[in-house]
């Protein structure tokens, strides 16, 4: 069962082979490991071969700003 298969079947409900495998690093737990020998040009969601993965987007909507009031 690869990893999207996993995930699918855990979001229905249903049974699985095992759980699906996240985890989130600190920046400087980051550097410590590339630090201590993984290659700096590789993902830790590839090195750790994660099942969920993060992204990352811009959530703001881009408005334009506009000031409704100006006061003391």
């Amino acid at each position: 069962m690869n990893s999207r298969e996993l995930v699918t079947r855990i979001i229905q409900r249903k049974p699985v082979d095992r759980i699906a495998c996240y985890d989130s690093f600190w920046v400087q737990t980051t550097a410590d490991f590339h630090y201590q020998g993984i290659p700096s040009d590789v993902a830790l969601d590839d090195y750790f071969d994660f099942d969920i993965r993060m992204f990352w987007f811009d959530q703001s909507f881009q408005f334009p700003r506009q000031v409704l009031e100006e006061n003391e």
